[in-house]
């Protein structure tokens, strides 16, 4: 058993995916459409989805 572990943390570690560290990533704004209007805004990260227009309407704070 302990040999099926060391190969599943061998194959972790050389997985190929490193981790990046976000203060050396430099912010790119990307056009997304927003997830509630449908209209093109810049994202400036990977989760933003929802353009400031949405997020402050009354129904985007309201929940």
């Amino acid at each position: 058993m302990s040999g099926m572990v060391s190969d599943t943390r061998q194959r972790a570690k050389t997985s190929g995916k490193e981790k990046v560290n976000p203060a050396e990533t430099s912010i790119v704004e990307k056009k997304r459409n927003c997830l509630t209007c449908s209209r093109p805004f810049a994202s400036e990260w990977v989760g933003e989805r929802v353009c400031k227009r949405c997020k402050g309407s009354a129904t985007w704070r309201q929940g």
